[in-house]
């Protein structure tokens, strides 16, 4: 097998980099999201999305010679269980979604990147040191600022349902998904990893799109569409390849820090595209910022 082909020239790129090209698409998603269900039902947009992500990736497996189906083969019962914690994320995340609240849902997703430490630390045996602590919760500090706009009440106010709980489960499932895809696959299988996630996601959400949506035909509508293909290319294909290519070379720690940058990307786009940003999403920014600056300088230090 192709497996130098696969791994996709791991040394060509810096990690982080790619951790971070990951996190800036997935800070797109919600933008493009918003654009794509002006024109489709969100089962349907989902649908579009890995359904686009998949012929993509077995795209690239196709030039490169890749043998997907006998690289699953090798290991069947690992693939399969990594990918359902994606899939199962995917879920999660579309019926929580449509039962709360988008700033309860961000807040949920801040999680993840406390739970990915914690996972690691039980999983992986990582050891997190005091440094490597404080630049986690300045990070995470940042998050919620930007996210509550500077207010402690919103967050101390916020009520609970049951999308909020199944929106909590999508970040553990994510979270575990990122971890176990170090823990059990190397660099190579992970992409091989994604492709069956995108796969199955595309063939579940199309199925749920048809049987909540029966007499449902799909127009052609040009922005609503391209949104959904973008998803697809820079949020599904590029975003899952980057991000478990970065863990696999800087670990679940860099990753979890790097995952707080998505709100303050998302809020730069909002920027770019004319919206005003206030004093707390700034203040917010620089505390993410500084939580991995912190975490790289101290952790990059002669010992």
């Amino acid at each position: 097998m192709n497996t130098q082909s696969l791994s996709m020239s791991r040394g060509t790129v810096h990690p982080s980099i790619l951790l971070l090209m990951a996190v800036l698409f997935w800070g797109a998603n919600y933008h493009l999201t918003k654009a794509a269900l002006t024109g489709y039902p969100v089962f349907v947009v989902a649908a579009i999305r890995f359904g686009v992500g998949f012929l993509l990736i077995w795209s690239y497996f196709t030039g490169t010679g890749i043998k997907f189906l006998a690289y699953v083969r090798q290991k069947p019962g690992t693939y399969l269980s990594v990918s359902m914690l994606a899939i199962l994320f995917n879920i999660l995340f579309f019926l929580g979604i449509s039962r709360s609240t988008a700033f309860n849902a961000s807040i949920m997703g801040a999680f993840s990147p406390a739970i990915m430490i914690l996972l690691s630390g039980w999983l992986l045996k990582l050891r997190i040191r005091t440094y490597q602590a404080a630049g986690l919760v300045i990070g995470m500090t940042g998050v919620l600022i930007s996210l509550s706009g500077g207010s402690l009440a919103k967050i101390a106010h916020m009520h609970f349902s049951s999308g909020d709980l199944l929106l909590l489960g999508a970040s553990i499932s994510f979270s575990l998904y990122s971890v176990l895809s170090h823990k059990l696959l190397a660099p190579a299988e992970m992409v091989v990893g994604a492709a069956l996630n995108m796969l199955v996601s595309a063939l579940l959400f199309t199925f749920v799109a048809w049987y909540t949506h029966p007499d449902y035909s799909l127009s052609f509508n040009f922005w609503p569409l391209t949104a959904a293909i973008s998803m697809g290319i820079f949020g599904t294909f590029l975003a899952y390849v980057f991000w478990l290519r970065g863990i696999a070379s800087a670990g679940t720690y860099m990753a979890s820090l790097l995952y707080n940058l998505i709100p303050l990307f998302t809020y730069l786009i909002s920027v770019a595209a004319g919206q005003s940003i206030g004093l707390p999403q700034t203040l917010g920014g620089l505390l993410i910022v500084s939580g991995i600056l912190l975490a790289q300088l101290l952790g990059n230090r002669p010992r």
